[in-house]
């Protein structure tokens, strides 16, 4: 009989709860802020304030994800408070950063290259949104005009000889 539970072969479960024993805060981002994505991730690991689509629990890995970029996202805002955020500021950021204004920065701090995956902070963003909306800290869905933009990757094939050599090279077991 196979074991039913779930291996962390990645850590991330230890990782997520090694996090939330020793931090009460997010670093570099403003006390309001951390707090009010702690309080999110926290509703988020109980399946509390979900969206309707999507109810239960998140995962450890989906909520060091969302710990991740939404600490990112406040550092394009300028650590402005989240909740105080309106449609304006939110459409031009997005703008921002499709048009390549916004890069991505690496360990050093350095701007690097611009973002290629803006429709995954959207929808991240948008996901801390509904749930400032579920919540009444908000009135008023600032994202609801915003759409998917970004464009399909270039589509990757094989010739017929290379798919012939791979194949061939291929092993049988």
């Amino acid at each position: 009989m196979e074991n039913s539970a779930k291996r962390d072969v990645y850590y991330t479960e230890k990782a997520w709860k090694k996090w939330k024993e020793n931090d009460s805060f997010i670093e570099g981002i403003s006390k309001y802020n951390s707090d009010l994505i702690i309080q999110f991730l926290e509703d988020f690991e109980e399946g509390i304030n979900v969206p309707k689509t999507c109810k239960g629990r998140r995962s450890p890995i989906r909520l060091i994800t969302l710990k991740s970029k939404l600490t990112t996202f406040c550092r394009f805002v300028n650590n402005k408070d989240l909740d105080k955020l309106t449609k304006e500021e939110i459409h031009n950021l997005f703008k921002r950063l499709r048009t390549g204004e916004i890069k991505k920065r690496n360990q050093k701090g350095e701007e690097t290259e611009p973002y290629k995956s803006v429709d995954n902070i959207l929808k991240d963003f948008r996901s801390l949104w509904n749930w400032l909306l579920k919540t009444k800290r908000v009135k008023e869905d600032i994202t609801e005009e915003l759409g998917k933009e970004d464009e399909k990757p270039a589509w990757v094939y094989l010739t017929e000889e290379q798919f012939k050599t791979f194949a061939n090279r291929a092993n049988s077991e």
